[in-house]
């Protein structure tokens, strides 16, 4: 069956949809311009770069529980080196 919410109970959803965008946008900008600090060949990395992979990693592995799709769109681009 269908849900029916009042409109306040409307009213709350929407102010909540509204917090979650807002600050998932937010992190993940912060995010972004943490990563910039990461050089494109990740070697004799600093521990605050390192600090850095970790915050990221661990903030898209609680967002897209998906490891495949997580992949797809992590901000941190894991090339494996041929052998």
């Amino acid at each position: 069956m269908y849900e029916h919410h009042t409109p306040e109970e409307l009213a709350k959803i929407g102010r909540y949809q509204h917090v979650i965008s807002d600050a998932t946008a937010s992190i993940w900008a912060y995010m972004a311009e943490r990563a910039e600090t990461i050089p494109d060949e990740m070697v004799d990395l600093t521990e605050a770069q390192l600090e850095i992979l970790l915050d990221i990693e661990s903030v898209e592995e609680e967002w897209v529980l998906d490891p495949k799709i997580r992949k797809e769109i992590s901000l941190i681009s894991w090339e494996e080196e041929e052998g």
